[in-house]
């Protein structure tokens, strides 16, 4: 239900979400070039038509914008020969 909802916002390009018991994250990535704080208002006002539909025991959503050309990160890959 997030994950549709989500993907009705302008200029998104890709959604996707990982859910475990208790907790469900949703990932909004954007066309390049868009309004990140026009894109996380318009997030939000989806999301909050659609608060009532959540489980009651449900947290109130939180929307965070993300950068990830922001982070320092580093990807490492690990191999061995086992003998």
């Amino acid at each position: 239900m997030v994950e549709e909802t989500a993907g009705t916002v302008k200029n998104i390009k890709r959604v996707s979400s990982n859910s475990k018991e208790g907790v469900s994250v949703v990932t909004c990535e954007f066309i390049w070039g868009t309004n990140m704080d026009f894109a996380a208002i318009d997030v939000r006002e989806k999301i909050d038509l659609i608060k009532e539909n959540l489980p009651k025991e449900a947290l109130e959503p939180v929307v965070l914008k993300y950068n990830p050309t922001q982070v320092e990160a580093m990807i490492l890959s690990v191999s061995y020969k086992n003998g």
